[in-house]
């Protein structure tokens, strides 16, 4: 089985339609990694979506004070399956119960900015997520 990705950025519109996306039927199916739509705002992400795609790793590529809102924080945190939350900046406003442990985030406050988040897959499934600011790596292993 390969990696499955998931990146929707039609904001307001998919959103709408999530539900008749996932629901009854989820036509999509279970992700890998989702890259959350619209930099992780309110208004492209849906608990109907993200519990229906039940990623296994999810990364925010938001800013400091764009995206990744409370909301979506947890619904992504509380999606079925979900094993790490990685984040391309701190969010100043989402404090330390909105924002990951500082391994997974690329851009701390306080840091030179302009660290990203590296993706690299292997042909047998195999997935590490690397942060370039403190070089901290991940492995994930394909699902069975």
């Amino acid at each position: 089985m390969g990696v499955h990705l998931a990146n929707w950025r039609s904001g307001a519109s998919f959103a709408g339609q999530a539900r008749e996306l996932f629901c009854p039927i989820n036509r999509v199916g279970a992700v890998d990694l989702y890259m959350t739509a619209n930099h992780g705002t309110d208004n492209a992400n849906s608990p109907i979506m993200e519990h229906a795609l039940r990623p296994r790793v999810a990364i925010a590529d938001n800013g400091p004070r764009k995206g990744a809102s409370a909301e979506v924080f947890q619904t992504v945190e509380s999606s079925p399956g979900l094993e790490d939350y990685w984040q391309a900046h701190y969010l100043i406003a989402g404090g330390e119960k909105g924002n990951v442990a500082p391994d997974y985030i690329a851009n701390i406050e306080g840091s030179p900015d302009g660290k990203w988040i590296k993706v690299s897959v292997e042909r047998n499934g195999t997935s590490t997520i690397t942060n370039a600011r403190n070089n901290f790596s991940k492995i994930y292993k394909p699902r069975k």
